[in-house]
C-alpha cells in the first residue's frame, strides 16, 4: 500500500477551507445587501461589521458599511465613516483573487462601482464645503479665529490661565492703518 503524502492532503483541505470560505463570505455579503436592500440597515451593518471583524481588509463589506453610511435615511447617516470605509475598499480591490473577484460579482460589485462611490462622496463633500462657503460666514470666521488668531474689530480679548504669577494678557484688535 502507497502513503500519501501529508503535503497533498493539506493542499486538499486548504482548496476546500478557501471554497467554504469564498462561499460563505459570499452567502453573508449578499444577506447584508438583501437587509441594506430592504432598509434594514442596523441589520446590514451588523451582517457587514461582522464579516470585516474577521478580515478588515474585506471589499465587499467595507463597500457594504459605506453604503448604508451613504444612505441618507440611515439614521446613522455619516459621509465621514462611508468615505473612510469606501476608501478601505478601494485600496484593497487590487489584492483580491479571483474567488473572492467572483464572489463580489454575484453581489454585483466591481471595481467601477467602488469607484464610482468614492468619487460620488468625494464630491458630496466638496459641495457642502461650497455651500457652506457661499451661504454661511460662519466657518471663515472660525477658521480666522482658529486658524489665525484673529478679533473682531473693536472686540477684546482676555486669555485667563491657572498660572498664580499676578498677570494679565490684554490683547485687542489692531487698528488698521489707513491706506493712501
Amino acid at each position: 500500500m502507497r502513503r500519501r503524502s501529508p503535503f497533498i492532503l493539506i493542499l486538499l483541505l486548504q482548496f476546500a477551507f478557501t471554497g467554504i470560505h469564498a462561499q460563505l463570505f459570499s452567502t453573508d455579503l449578499q444577506k447584508g445587501f438583501k437587509a441594506f436592500d430592504n432598509n434594514n440597515y442596523d441589520k446590514a451593518i451588523e451582517i457587514f461589521n461582522g464579516m470585516v471583524s474577521g478580515d478588515s481588509s474585506g471589499v465587499g463589506a467595507n463597500f457594504g458599511i459605506a453604503e448604508v453610511y451613504f444612505s441618507r435615511d440611515y439614521s446613522g447617516y455619516s459621509p465621514e465613516k462611508a468615505y473612510q470605509h469606501i476608501t478601505i475598499a478601494e485600496s484593497n480591490f487590487s489584492r483580491l483573487n479571483k474567488k473572492q473577484l467572483s464572489s463580489l460579482a454575484k453581489a454585483n460589485i466591481d471595481k467601477q462601482k467602488i469607484d464610482n462611490a468614492t468619487l460620488a462622496e468625494r464630491n458630496r463633500a466638496l459641495m457642502a464645503q461650497i455651500r457652506e462657503l457661499k451661504e454661511g460666514t460662519e466657518s471663515i470666521e472660525a477658521k480666522a479665529r482658529t486658524d489665525m488668531g484673529m478679533i473682531k474689530e473693536g472686540e477684546t480679548f482676555y486669555f485667563i490661565t491657572d498660572d498664580t504669577r499676578p498677570a494679565k494678557l490684554l490683547l485687542s484688535a489692531p487698528q488698521t492703518p489707513a491706506h493712501k
